[in-house]
């Protein structure tokens, strides 16, 4: 099974990105999966799962948001025990497609954020080789923006400068070594069916809509609210610049100064009165 992760800063777009990616012919989506890389940091990776690592696996918070029923987890301890973590991951997700009514999964699409800073923890769990990463970028003053209402994140403009940082640091820092394939937020909105292709071309999948007229990515409950806007057939695009609407100037100032060599390094532009005065006095 060809493997996908997307990652990058939360609220950049990997769960939108996932959405479109699961329109794909034998692309099957599935919820975020942090519990792969929890499962090596506590326990290392063992080559066979025994019991107790099994349970500690199904009872994982976010594996229950898979949904699986008491008989589908049962079918999945039968099928893993005394087998690999990254065999648990195929089984886990194959079971999954099955119970969307993919048929004939071929491609895993994993839209978990911190896929890009745990790369040294999934490259020991799965085979040599055998893992794409996409790191997907946007604005940080449209993530700051996204992200400063919600119940998590950071909510002023200073802590989610150094937020942002932290997280677009360890990504970009992974992305030679790992031959990341990079794309924007924004450009996925503008140009939505060019960017598929482009990430099909680069990691060698066929570029074959699937019959299905919506995408195999079911959102879990809990976060619809946060992302109530995703829309497979239908991208708003005026949410790449909601931002200047949305934030104070004062925001917009305090992001552009900690952030400024950031935003201008992935292709953004500062504001006129922010880049007239930088810091360089």
């Amino acid at each position: 099974m060809i493997k996908i992760l997307i990652g990058g800063c939360d609220r950049s777009g990997t769960t939108l990105l996932g959405s479109l990616l699961g329109t794909i012919e034998g692309a099957v989506v599935t919820p975020e999966s942090q519990f792969k890389t929890e499962f090596v940091e506590r326990f290392g990776l063992e080559e066979k799962l025994t019991d107790d690592h099994i349970s500690w696996l199904l009872n994982h918070w976010r594996f229950l948001l898979w949904d699986f029923s008491k008989e589908e987890k049962s079918m999945i301890r039968d099928a893993v025990t005394d087998k690999s973590l990254e065999y648990f991951c195929e089984v886990a997700v194959k079971c999954y497609a099955k119970k969307h009514k993919i048929n004939n999964p071929i491609i895993w699409i994993d839209h978990t954020p911190n896929n890009l800073r745990k790369t040294s923890v999934i490259n020991d769990l799965f085979s040599k080789g055998s893992v794409n990463y996409i790191h997907i970028v946007r604005d940080p003053r449209a993530v700051y923006s996204s992200v400063k209402d919600l119940d998590w994140g950071p909510n002023t403009a200073f802590f989610g400068a150094k937020w942002y940082a932290v997280n677009i640091a360890s990504a970009l820092a992974n992305e030679v070594p790992n031959n990341i394939y990079r794309v924007k937020y924004e450009d996925v909105l503008d140009s939505k069916e060019k960017t598929l292709k482009s990430i099909c071309l680069n990691f060698g999948v066929d570029y074959i809509l699937s019959e299905r007229t919506v995408s195999s990515f079911k959102l879990p409950n809990y976060t619809k609210n946060q992302h109530s806007k995703i829309k497979t057939n239908k991208l708003d695009k005026s949410s790449a610049i909601t931002w200047k609407e949305k934030l104070k100037a004062s925001e917009i100032q305090e992001l552009e100064y900690q952030l400024s060599d950031i935003i201008i390094s992935l292709g953004y532009k500062l504001t006129l009165h922010n880049s007239c005065c930088r810091r360089n006095n």
